[in-house]
């Protein structure tokens, strides 16, 4: 199975050494890998703002079926990105499944189908539900928010997997 994975990056600095290691534990994939690099503008209003324009930028690279997002530091558990594949492509409504990086669903007062927030750290989507996808912001809502709302909004699903695992392993301030 071919994967296209984005890497969101702050800079044009090597990927972190754990951020690397999970990217090429990941097995019965294979991951074409696409750098793109989410540069603060003057003009943007938030960071929000410069996310959404590189999820637009990366969307377009590459032309395998699934499309991986992964923020630069987000640790890829061993299998994740298969375990995305295989679940996507048994919920044939879904237009996305995402790894839960951030712990959100262990708060355990939501659905991992349905929640109302899935975060885009790591998480992977059909090229084809891409196409109609304009990632954006909005007062109020950051841009995973916003995603998860316009997918839904055209019949899709979008949720996480549970058994895909990933940890956000941000580093110092």
């Amino acid at each position: 199975m071919e994967v296209d994975l984005i890497l969101l990056n702050r800079d044009l600095s090597l990927p972190r050494e754990d951020v690397w290691r999970g990217i090429q534990i990941q097995d019965e994939v294979s991951l074409r890998i696409h750098r793109v690099v989410g540069t603060l503008r003057p003009e943007d209003a938030n960071r929000y703002e410069t996310i959404a324009r590189a999820r637009n930028q990366g969307k377009s690279l590459g032309t395998a079926r699934w499309v991986m997002f992964l923020d630069d530091d987000v640790v890829l558990g061993p299998g994740c990105v298969a375990r995305l594949v295989y679940g996507l492509g048994r919920k044939t409504s879904f237009a996305a499944l995402g790894a839960d990086s951030a712990g959100e669903m262990f708060k355990e007062w939501e659905n991992w189908d349905y929640p109302r927030h899935v975060g885009m750290a790591a998480t992977l989507f059909r090229r084809e539900r891409l196409e109609g996808l304009t990632f954006r912001w909005e007062p109020g809502k950051c841009e995973c928010r916003c995603c998860c709302d316009d997918l839904r909004e055209a019949g899709f699903g979008i949720g996480y997997l549970g058994e895909a695992q990933a940890w956000h392993r941000p580093g110092p301030t």
